[in-house]
């Protein structure tokens, strides 16, 4: 259980959220012939619309009611309806998504009641859909923002039936904010695999990826998810929600449909995505498809190739609460240490995630913490390249917005796939810190790691974990290695040994790494668990030769694991030095 901790500054030092208003219009943003409107002055939706540019690099419709000083006074009531008369009449949009302002929620308009009095004067334009949110943007951040915006959508659109599985093969997907368009368009791939079509509410990945059109703008959305579609989700036979944040509105469309959902904290990581295709394969009645399989396959291989990086690297995280959440399941679940995790907004989802604590503040906040730990690695948006120049460290960049890298609005995080990707540019960046953890060879020249080997003759790597009967324990230092323990076990098969593993796990604690011929997921969750890190061979390799190596890295460094696991040495023998001081009445 995590700690929530909030921030006790009187201000913003340096900025990580973005706004509940801008949220809210990205959420219209995905519907297709829809147009957001902020009520508030034309700065607010200026400011914003240079966000959503710079990000999507795409046009996008923005509309403002444009109050002055005259209004924001006296009343600017009229001005939403001037402006809802307007844009259905030039605009002819399917959907006017109403959005407040701080500006508008300080003066205190009712927006549901401006509504109303625009319906009354203009009949004409009752086919308009008009869906009111109330986003102030003093509270709150994009992802609520944005989760609000959902709601209000689901209770104005989504009328009251009892047409569960009316449209056998169709499903709702209620997509948070933390997803690219290059997630949406991995899911509904997903989706499809099993027979299915997916209704995904919004689909920003059909509205805000790649549209080439013979006019310069559009005064509406261009793709997206039809009114049309939005009107029978509850037809679907089941609902799939991603992102804590948008349980609320999970809540409402089951109790207007009676349509049963299966939710999801998130989709990186082999758990995950296990989850999302068992769900799918479970409302389809159709086995896994070949394909998926394949994908999982990858990401397996993946794993084990690359958690001799991720494992037990140091990484700071921020951003928005669904997606701190699933890039802190999917790290530690890899064997990575958050150091640093700062959210923009407190959820109630964060309190489970499994690191000590989560501030809700801003990115000095994660500045701090990463620096006081010693973080090795950023996880944030663009807003964070100037704390991750400052520190040093590289950064990977996740969220909203991204201005200063082409494409990262596009990528795929989820999925099998997406994961994949993900553990291969983690790996990539903390290869490119090799240099950084050299220091702890040249300061402990007497270093002393021990290091296993799975071998039955105790010459060669020559056996896979799980069904090992044998390892050999060296204690290696700079200039030797000496031979200090022996383990033997029973013949065992390849599978279906899980329970078996606990014993040789036991038995190499206090090694630094174990060198093996090939290792199951679970096997390696385990050891790392344990602070050891897996080596896996790609041929029968001489211990010898290996020993070797594992000298000459001691030596002059580049080797991540055998670097961290003589700081680790280093570190706790400068503890126990102080602590024997402090025994002994030691004052200097």
């Amino acid at each position: 259980m995590a700690e929530i901790i909030h921030s006790k500054k009187a201000l913003a030092v340096n900025p990580l959220k973005v706004s509940q208003t801008i949220g809210a219009s990205l959420a219209f943003l995905g519907l297709n012939r829809s147009l957001p409107l902020m009520h508030g002055s034309q700065g607010c939706t200026a400011f914003g619309k240079v966000f959503f540019v710079r990000h999507f690099r795409e046009p996008i419709p923005l509309q403002t009611t444009a109050m002055d000083q005259v209004s924001s006074i006296m009343g600017a009531d009229d001005n939403v309806i001037e402006a809802l008369r307007t844009l259905s009449d030039k605009s002819k949009p399917d959907i006017i998504g109403l959005v407040t302002t701080g500006l508008s929620e300080t003066q205190g308009t009712d927006i549901r009641r401006c509504v109303g009095d625009f319906r009354r004067a203009h009949p004409e334009f009752d086919h308009v859909a008009v869906v009111p949110v109330n986003t102030p943007d003093y509270v709150g951040c994009l992802e609520s923002g944005y989760a609000l915006a959902i709601e209000a959508l689901i209770e104005t659109l989504v009328p009251e039936s009892a047409c569960v599985g009316k449209r056998p093969k169709q499903v709702n997907v209620l997509a948070s904010a933390m997803l690219t368009p290059g997630d949406i368009e991995a899911i509904k791939e997903w989706v499809e695999a099993f027979g299915l079509r997916a209704i995904v509410v919004p689909d920003i990945g059909d509205s805000l990826d790649g549209h080439l059109t013979e006019a310069e703008t559009s005064s509406l959305t261009i793709g997206g998810t039809p009114r049309s579609e939005i009107e029978i989700m509850g037809e679907s036979a089941a609902t799939l929600v991603v992102g804590p944040s948008l349980h609320k509105a999970a809540n409402i469309l089951k109790t207007r449909t009676g349509v049963p959902d299966y939710r999801f904290d998130g989709l990186m990581g082999l758990e995950d995505c296990d989850d999302f295709t068992q769900a799918l394969a479970e409302i389809s009645g159709k086995p896994v498809p070949e394909k998926i399989e394949r994908h999982r396959a990858q990401l397996q291989d993946a794993m084990v190739d690359s958690h001799f990086m991720i494992g037990f690297a140091r990484v700071a995280l921020a951003g928005d609460p669904d997606l701190v959440g699933m890039q802190v399941r999917f790290l530690t679940s890899m064997g990575a240490e958050i150091v640093s995790a700062v959210a923009t907004h407190k959820h109630e989802s964060l309190a489970g995630l499994p690191i000590a604590k989560v501030i809700i503040g801003d990115l000095e906040d994660m500045e701090k913490e990463a620096r006081s730990n010693g973080a090795q690695l950023i996880v944030a948006n663009s807003h964070a390249a100037d704390t991750a120049s400052r520190l040093g460290l590289p950064l990977l960049r996740a969220g909203f917005p991204q201005y200063d890298h082409v494409g990262g609005y596009a990528r795929t995080w989820v999925g099998y796939r997406g994961t994949r990707q993900a553990l291969f540019d983690l790996a990539n960046l903390m290869l490119g810190q090799h240099h950084e953890l050299a220091w702890s060879i040249r300061q402990e020249p007497d270093a002393m790691i021990k290091v296993a080997f799975a071998s039955t003759d105790r010459t060669r790597v020559n056996q896979h974990f799980g069904s090992a009967e044998g390892f050999v324990i060296y204690e290696v230092t700079p200039d030797k290695a000496t031979l200090v323990g022996v383990g033997e076990f029973a013949e065992e098969a390849m599978d279906g040994n899980e329970d078996k593993l606990g014993a040789k796990v036991d038995f190499l604690e206090g090694c630094a790494g174990v060198y093996v011929m090939a290792i199951g997921a679970s096997a390696i969750k385990k050891l790392l668990a344990k602070g050891i890190q897996p080596i896996r061979v790609d041929e029968v390799d001489t211990v010898d030769e290996l020993l070797g190596q594992i000298s000459k890295a001691m030596s002059e460094g580049g080797v991540v694991w055998i670097d961290r696991a003589i700081a680790a040495q280093a570190k706790a023998k400068e503890e126990n030095r102080f602590a024997s001081m402090e025994e002994e009445g030691w004052e200097g």
